[in-house]
């Protein structure tokens, strides 16, 4: 498809996944989709945040040094957005299919497919997120932007793995909250043990009234 026709995709999986989040896509093409979905949001981040940090500046700075802090703000603004937006992401969307994989499928048995539509499903649900990424700049409406980010995209993520792994909204849903509650599990396991490892290695002894 061309990048027009990429773009509609997008739009459609995000206001209507019932309909197009049923798409069968490899991971390149999944990836393709992302970041061409990425582009528009990208550019408006920096129309909407370059502004805001240079009235930032001159509010709050004194005129000897707003070029130097101006400029070094915004090329920091701009490598953060790019690393955000382009590495980050993506990398966090392997990441949370690799969970929802384990969980859903060995675990839970709520599926059977490969892991391929897991990550699919798993990026179709971050692109509510990108789409509206660039209202996170904007004072007073970030609060909004973040609820509605997080609603919207959890909805897209549900009815997404739903299509592609060919099973019930219901067993969607229990798999993304377990893998959830498997994630905190395991990070409170880990502190638990880092903390029993610290205690002894400092000689601190607890002491307990």
């Amino acid at each position: 498809m061309g990048f027009g026709n990429d773009l509609g995709l997008v739009w459609g999986i995000i206001r209507n996944p019932g309909k197009f989040a049923g798409k069968q896509m490899n991971y390149l093409s999944a990836l393709k989709l992302y970041y061409e979905a990425t582009i528009i949001p990208f550019i408006l981040s920096l129309v909407v945040g370059i502004p805001i940090i240079l009235l930032g500046v001159n509010i709050f700075l004194m005129p000897f040094s707003k070029t130097l802090i101006s400029a070094g703000l915004t090329i920091a603004f701009i490598i953060g957005l790019v690393l955000s937006l382009w590495i980050m992401v993506p990398i966090g969307i392997f990441i949370n299919a690799f969970i929802y994989q384990i969980v859903g499928k060995y675990i839970l048995n709520a599926w059977n497919k490969d892991y391929e539509k897991t990550f699919v499903a798993t990026l179709f649900g971050t692109l509510p997120e990108v789409f509206l990424y660039w209202l996170l700049l904007i004072p007073l409406l970030n609060a909004v932007a973040l609820a509605a980010m997080v609603v919207w995209s959890l909805i897209v993520l549900i009815i997404s793995l739903s299509l592609q792994q060919k099973t019930s909204r219901i067993n969607a849903f229990v798999a993304i909250v377990a893998s959830v509650l498997f994630v905190i599990i395991i990070a409170f396991l880990f502190m638990a043990l880092l903390y029993s490892m610290i205690i002894p290695a400092v000689g601190i002894t607890p002491h307990f009234v």
